[in-house]
């Protein structure tokens, strides 16, 4: 299964990598939501999910699923974040 994993932190972006990684997952991962959206199209949006943190400054996120879901209407989507007040 392809994952588009989405984090602007660099240190949770590697650990959610190695994680879905070891778990047998073959992850893409960006640091923005608007390359990300990019590379979606660009690969006609062969991903199987989508998983964007909630935390970025940049195309965060439900705005990044929506996006994604212009392009592929059944891209599941998991939002993840690493902050303590969400």
């Amino acid at each position: 299964m392809k994952v588009l994993l989405v984090e602007g932190e660099e240190p949770l972006r590697r650990l959610a990598n190695i994680a879905l990684g070891s778990a047998g997952f073959f992850v893409k991962s960006d640091a923005n939501g608007m390359s990300a959206v990019r590379k979606f199209a660009a690969a006609a949006g062969s991903d199987n999910v989508a998983i964007p943190g909630l935390s970025m400054t940049v195309h965060a996120g439900v705005e990044l699923i929506r996006d994604l879901r212009e392009i592929r209407v059944d891209v599941p989507g998991l939002r993840m974040t690493g902050d303590r007040a969400r």
